[in-house]
C-alpha cells in the first residue's frame, strides 16, 4: 500500500490513516495536503468570502480571549 499523497509505502510507519474518500496515507503528508489546500477540520477556508473570513477570524479570537480569561482566573495571585 502506498501514500496517496507521496506515493511511498505505508507499510511500516507508525502514523499512517486512513482518509476517508482518499485512501491510505502518512499522517504528516495529509497534514500537509490540507495546509497546502487550506482546509482545516473540513473548512475549506479559501473558498470563504471576505466578510465570512472577516467573521472566522472574529471568532477565533473571541475564543483565544475567553480561554486566556479562564486560566487567568485560575491564577492565585494578582497581577499589576
Amino acid at each position: 500500500m502506498r501514500c496517496e499523497y507521496c506515493f511511498n509505502p505505508v507499510v511500516g510507519h507508525l502514523d499512517v490513516l486512513t482518509v476517508p474518500g482518499v485512501g491510505p496515507a502518512h499522517g504528516n503528508c495529509h497534514i500537509n495536503h490540507q495546509f497546502q489546500q487550506r482546509v482545516f477540520r473540513g473548512v475549506d477556508i479559501a473558498a470563504l468570502g471576505d466578510s465570512e473570513l472577516s467573521v472566522l477570524e472574529e471568532l477565533v479570537k473571541t475564543e483565544r480571549n475567553q480561554r486566556s480569561k479562564d486560566n487567568a482566573e485560575h491564577m492565585d495571585f494578582e497581577l499589576f
